[in-house]
């Protein structure tokens, strides 16, 4: 008995519908996305490799999506490392605080 016909739907078990899902969803997420470049493309692309069988009377095929985004924007901050009881953290600053806090209404 042969199998239903070959389709997209039905290829590798229907891996590539499902990744051409996943991949799609990837795509719309970057291109709502406001730190990327409103012009720059989004890609898909579905490969499929055909090898043949030594009989020649069927083949493997092998499944491979891949899609191109554009990165998001690169930003930059300073960070200061304290340490606070012995355990070290990161804080948003770029220079040391004062060692001593002034006092006021002091006199010396």
């Amino acid at each position: 008995m042969l199998g239903e016909p070959l389709t997209i739907e039905n290829i590798c078990g229907g891996a590539a519908a499902c990744a051409f899902d996943r991949s799609l969803k990837a795509i719309l997420d970057n291109l709502r996305d406001p730190h990327t470049d409103p012009k720059a493309k989004r890609t898909l692309t579905l490969e499929f490799a055909f090898v043949p069988h030594p009989d020649r009377w069927g083949a493997s095929v092998v499944f491979h999506a891949r899609q191109k985004l554009p990165t998001r924007e690169q930003a930059e901050d300073s960070v200061l490392i304290v340490e606070e009881r012995g355990t070290l953290h990161a804080r948003i600053g770029d220079r040391q605080p004062p060692l001593f806090e002034e006092q006021k209404g002091t006199t010396q």
